[in-house]
């Protein structure tokens, strides 16, 4: 068989490709264009769309603004209705488009000329707004973007007119140009009768002051009243005019004014104490002392106007020797933040003798805040009080172990008060070491115990509980030791008794019969 010539089989190789590259784009769909290369080099500057249909498939951030929609949106509608208000010509269906792309829409506004271009790209819609003169790589001045801001600036201003704080505009010679109704109604409260609201210009001097930055708190005074309106007036400068915001402060004055009030309310309390006051704050200054305070520590009161921390006041103290002298200082150092605690927690209380011999009481308490008061008082007198009476017990109770009698005192609810050594040893007692209260029932029956059967202890439980008849009465009785005793009862102030007891003379026919009689008391 003979071969085909080699130039058959190349003219069937070119017709095979040929034939190929006819068919295959018939077969393939065609690759759509992606979205980001359809949006532009300018998406950063002008709006532009990409519509599937009425699905967004994308925007520039200049047209995700304009619109409020996010790609994935069918947002096709919205955007038809807003265009067609500057741009009539625009259709609202896509086919127009496709049919006649691309299709451009011009149209004016006071921002200046605007154009819309719309493209049909490979079965996508193209939407690009863009400046007229600018061209398609110029900045929009689109007027839909002039239709935001006109919403944007009547938003503004219904704020600013309804706002409850006066604003107002004054020129260069300080003419109003304009202002909002909290302006006009503040005007109408401080104009004087017969006066035309509107001629009047509260705060006057202080807009005519050399004011234009900052914030100053103003007053006015109300017509056919005491009373004046304060507020912060701060200002803002327009070109060659001036934007003033006034603030009303009226609660924040009769706030300060209240607590201010309170405050000298209690320095004038404070003062007239006689206990010492010093209140630190919660960084731990001096806030408040009051007279009493300089009294008793002799701090000088320049000092403690310049509000010391508590370490300094409390170092003063121990220079000026009006706390107890610490053994090791700088271990006290240590201890006084222990006292800041305990005084914060109100645990804080201590008895200091000072070397001049007096006795200050000191107490810390917490306040609100975080803050502590140190309460000082001198109770030298207290306590030289309770150290001369209890040394007068002492000289009592020692006259009454020197008698010869054995002594008890029971009071009103027949209690025992007193007794005296010679009762102690009589009955083997020791009252003063017990913490137990004794009643004469008690007392009775260690009697009873020690002594033979006598009626005696019933009608002295008697007389003592039942004091209504206050007579002395005096009774024997043996103890069981045969010692003959004597029992005097006598009434005393307030409800008390005395019961003496007394051992009778010894002789020979008091003694029991084959007894032994020794006497109990020395």
């Amino acid at each position: 068989m003979e071969t085909a010539p080699l130039w058959i089989w190349a003219s069937v190789l070119a017709l095979s490709l040929t034939i190929s590259l006819a068919v295959v784009p018939l077969i393939l769909p065609r690759r759509r264009p992606k979205p980001n290369d359809l949006i532009g080099a300018n998406a950063t500057r002008d709006p532009v769309f990409l519509f599937d249909g009425e699905t967004m498939l994308d925007a520039s951030w200049a047209g995700e603004r304009l619109i409020s929609r996010k790609p994935g949106d069918a947002a096709w509608e919205p955007l038809v209705r807003e265009l067609t208000r500057y741009f009539p010509e625009f259709p609202s269906e896509q086919d127009k488009i496709r049919q006649s792309s691309p299709l451009l829409f011009s149209t004016r506004a006071e921002s200046g000329p605007a154009e819309v271009l719309a493209e049909w790209v490979d079965g996508l819609v193209r939407i690009h707004i863009r400046s007229a003169r600018a061209g398609r790589h110029g900045y929009a001045s689109d007027p839909l973007r002039l239709h935001a801001a006109e919403t944007q600036a009547r938003e503004y201003e219904h704020a600013v007119e309804n706002s409850p704080c006066p604003v107002w505009k004054l020129s260069a010679s300080d003419e109003l140009i304009w202002s909002n109704q909290a302006y006009k109604k503040l005007q109408s409260i401080v104009a004087e009768p017969g006066t035309d609201p509107d001629t009047v210009q509260p705060f006057k001097t202080a807009c005519d002051d050399d004011f234009a930055t900052g914030t100053k708190r103003v007053c006015e005074p109300l017509i056919g009243s005491d009373e004046v309106v304060w507020y912060d007036l701060s200002v803002s400068v327009d070109g060659p005019d001036r934007v003033f915001h006034a603030t009303d402060v009226g609660a924040i004055i009769h706030a300060e004014d209240t607590q201010r009030t309170f405050v000298q309310t209690l320095a004038k309390t404070f003062a007239q104490l006689s206990v010492g006051l010093a209140i630190f704050d919660r960084r731990r200054q001096l806030i408040l002392f009051n007279p009493a305070l300089i009294d008793l520590t002799a701090l000088p009161a320049d000092f403690l106007s310049i509000q010391p921390n508590l370490l300094a006041f409390f170092d003063r103290l121990r220079e000026a020797q009006i706390m107890p002298e610490p053994k090791d200082y700088k271990s006290w150092r240590h201890q006084m933040a222990a006292v800041i605690d305990a005084a914060a927690e109100g645990k804080y209380s201590e008895t200091w003798t000072l070397p001049s011999g007096a006795v200050y009481r000191v107490t810390g308490r917490p306040h609100p805040d975080k803050a502590v008061a140190f309460l000082f008082e001198d109770i030298t007198s207290e306590v030289t009080l309770t150290r001369r009476f209890r040394d007068e017990l002492n000289v009592a109770q020692s006259v009454i172990d020197r008698l010869d009698d054995a002594i008890a005192v029971f009071s009103r609810s027949g209690s025992l008060t007193t007794t005296n050594a010679r009762y102690r040893r009589l009955w083997s007692v020791n009252n003063e070491e017990s913490f137990a209260e004794t009643t004469v029932l008690d007392a009775s029956r260690v009697w009873q115990e020690a002594s033979e059967a006598s009626p005696l202890w019933g009608d002295l439980r008697d007389y003592v509980t039942r004091p209504d008849q206050r007579t002395d009465w005096s009774a024997g009785f043996l103890l069981k030791s045969g010692i003959q005793m004597e029992c005097f009862v006598s009434p005393l102030d307030h409800g008390a008794t005395l019961v003496r007891f007394r051992e009778l003379p010894l002789a020979e026919d008091n003694a029991w019969p084959g007894k032994t009689v020794q006497s109990v008391l020395p």
